[in-house]
């Protein structure tokens, strides 16, 4: 979920700021009801209040002080949200006097300012034991302004909108894969490079002196994953090791590549999407998208 993502990535800096206390200036207020500690720039008291089954686009500047007492922003929302600079938060309150229920005294156009105590927003926030050199009553600050509110029908409608997106996408990518292959061939000279029964395509290749794969061996490979831009999505700063099986936890197109090496060789190898991450992706990788891997057998151990 977006709003997770957003919860880790403010978490993972966080972490590593070492936020020192700040005192609440005197136009400071604390919520009688919820005790939510605000104080607004800009404010609608007759503006439209959202729910808690609702979410909110919101933009986002988390700030406190930095180990040596300077400002710092651990967040800004302008360099990771839409082309307005919003994200999307839910409203569900997490716990008593968390950031949503501030947010929730907010109107569309509004703008303000929340302080939440370290404890109550790693342990109930982040579900995040505190870090070193944060201590319980570290203060950190969030600047909101309010730019919609979303019913449960408007995230549903959003959701919806957003997957048809996403699939279409797909599709797009789908239908350009193969073209993407063959342009990399004819720009990298390649041009006479054909696919395997396989459907694998191999660029380069050396053979070693090594014993052959065998199912059930032990194996090392070296490896380098690339996108065909030439972008590096994995350095492969170890060896590999894994029992070549069939069923080995590993792409299909590495299956199918590993069980024809031997000890030795090295292969620079293009594996479609079919083989590789599929309609699904992984992490960086996008679905529908071809992969190029320089491979090296390190070694070939038998465990018979």
């Amino acid at each position: 979920m977006r709003t997770r993502t957003i919860k880790l990535f403010i978490l993972a800096i966080a972490s590593v700021a070492f936020i020192t206390s700040c005192k609440h200036n005197g136009d400071w207020q604390t919520d009688s009801k919820t005790g939510v500690i605000y104080r607004f720039l800009k404010h609608d008291e007759n503006g439209v209040k959202g729910t808690d089954s609702g979410a909110a686009k919101v933009i986002l500047v988390f700030t406190g002080k930095s180990k040596t007492g300077q400002d710092t922003t651990l967040f800004d929302s302008h360099k990771r949200g839409d082309s307005t600079g919003a994200i999307t938060l839910s409203l569900q309150k997490t716990y008593h006097a968390c950031l949503e229920e501030g947010i929730l005294m907010m109107s569309p156009g509004d703008s303000a300012e929340f302080q939440v105590n370290a404890d109550s927003l790693y342990l109930k926030f982040f579900h995040y034991p505190i870090p070193p050199g944060v201590t319980p009553t570290t203060v950190y600050t969030f600047h909101i302004k309010l730019i919609s509110l979303m019913s449960r029908k408007d995230i549903m409608e959003e959701s919806m909108k957003q997957r048809a997106k996403y699939e279409q996408q797909k599709m797009v990518r789908k239908a350009m894969e193969p073209s993407i292959i063959a342009d990399y061939l004819k720009a990298n000279k390649y041009e006479n490079v054909k696919p395997t029964e396989d459907s694998i395509y191999y660029l380069e290749s050396k053979k070693g002196k090594g014993k052959e794969v065998k199912e059930g061996d032990s194996v090392a490979v070296k490896y380098k994953g690339m996108f065909l831009d030439g972008r590096i999505f994995d350095p492969g700063t170890a060896p590999y090791r894994i029992v070549y099986e069939k069923n080995a936890q590993v792409i299909q197109g590495w299956i199918k590549i590993i069980g024809k090496m031997h000890e030795g060789d090295k292969i620079k190898v293009i594996i479609p999407s079919a083989l590789g991450y599929g309609d699904r992706g992984m992490g960086p990788i996008q679905p529908f998208t071809p992969l190029m891997f320089e491979m090296e057998m390190l070694s070939v151990k038998s465990n018979k």
